[in-house]
């Protein structure tokens, strides 16, 4: 009787140990698939839509892992501005203005809200201004018509069409664990020194020489950055 009650004991004791390392094998089991499952949440892809100071867009965004983040994306905004701004009563003009870009981005996430962000984008920023006489101009003692005056034009590129960009945002490009995110970011794009096109007809043809092309080229060479401020909401696909 005694050996059959010792025999139950070490029986009950194996049980319960083999149930204890099951349970210890589940929950093992659960936590790593719980990691998985956030894992799995922290990568993935989603679209953005943002207005910047390269015009308003959208984006293609890649989470490689969940501090870096790929997007490609693409800018445009084509602006003409009203005559009554720029030249009086006496003066056609045309005045048309095109921002926007394909950009090529990455962003490193530094802690839960901070990231930094750089790499390239295809200037297509491009400003044209014209004008002409509306009608005959006294010019001292001559009476000069409008084709006699003639027009002069002034566009300005930038110099580079592949610019670099570098910029730190607040936010996130990709929510981690939620639909929707929203991002703020400031940077700069390095466009190089501004190219200058002058065109002009009638009297007005000497102030659209190669030399005053140059002039102005020089005059303006600091304006070789241009600033970036965008704001972005951004839904995960996946």
């Amino acid at each position: 009787m005694k050996k059959l009650l010792f025999l139950s004991l070490i029986l009950l004791q194996v049980l319960g140990f083999q149930n204890l390392m099951a349970q210890d094998n589940l929950s093992s089991d659960t936590s790593v698939i719980a990691q998985s499952e956030n894992q799995h949440q922290r990568i993935g892809f989603g679209i953005g839509f943002k207005a910047s100071t390269f015009g308003p867009g959208g984006e293609f965004i890649v989470a490689i892992t969940p501090k870096i983040h790929v997007r490609l994306g693409g800018t445009y905004l084509k602006y003409s501005l009203p005559e009554s701004l720029t030249f009086n009563e006496n003066i056609n003009s045309t005045n048309e203005f095109v921002f926007g870009g394909i950009s090529l981005l990455g962003n490193y996430h530094i802690g839960r809200v901070f990231f930094v962000s750089a790499g390239a984008i295809y200037n297509l920023i491009d400003a044209n201004v014209s004008g002409a006489p509306s009608h005959t101009l006294t010019i001292g003692a001559i009476d000069a018509t409008p084709e006699q005056i003639g027009s002069l034009s002034f566009g300005i590129k930038p110099g580079l069409k592949v610019c670099p960009y570098a910029g730190l945002g607040l936010g996130r490009s990709l929510a981690k664990n939620s639909i929707f995110s929203f991002a703020f970011e400031v940077g700069a794009v390095y466009h190089g020194n501004p190219n200058v096109t002058l065109g002009a007809t009638g009297m007005l043809t000497p102030s659209a020489s190669a030399e005053q092309e140059r002039t102005l080229e020089e005059n303006m060479a600091f304006l070789n950055f241009y600033p970036m401020l965008s704001f972005q909401l951004s839904v995960r696909i996946l």
